[in-house]
């Protein structure tokens, strides 16, 4: 199961997509990754696959993806001290975070921008990280 839900998300097909695998395949390769629902649950369930290629054309959700497989404890730590792990009070702290994750994401170090990316994902806002690089997103 994903831990962040993203426009687009697979969570709900991974049962019938996992059923689509061949059962000589190894390797998944994933050219849109999104919240990685199908990803983990393959990484986590499918014991032939010994790996899995997720890849995406959005930044956040990279930094994101790398930093919860390489620093899960340290992003969890990040979340609960900029207060993330509960719902944004309003919009405006919505667009906010939007504009720290887009002009400003240099000055974040990568778990910062992840423990972002997981606020707004989880507040159904993950649509609108497209935003962040001048793409056009869905959402509120």
């Amino acid at each position: 199961m994903a831990l962040i839900s993203h426009f687009g998300s697979k969570s709900r097909l991974v049962g019938l997509l996992t059923n689509f695998l061949p059962a000589h395949a190894t390797v998944l390769v994933s050219p849109f990754m999104g919240g990685g629902a199908l990803e983990y649950a393959v990484a986590a369930n499918c014991p032939n696959i010994e790996q899995v290629l997720g890849f995406d054309n959005l930044r956040p959700l990279v930094v994101y993806h790398q930093q919860l497989l390489q620093n899960a404890t340290r992003l969890r730590t990040e979340i609960q001290s900029l207060g993330l792990d509960r719902p944004l009070p309003n919009n405006a702290s919505f667009e906010h975070l939007l504009e720290l994750l887009g002009s400003r994401s240099r000055s974040l170090t990568p778990v910062q921008q992840a423990a972002i990316v997981f606020a707004l994902g989880n507040n159904c806002y993950s649509g609108n990280l497209g935003r962040t690089q001048g793409k056009a997103g869905s959402g509120p």
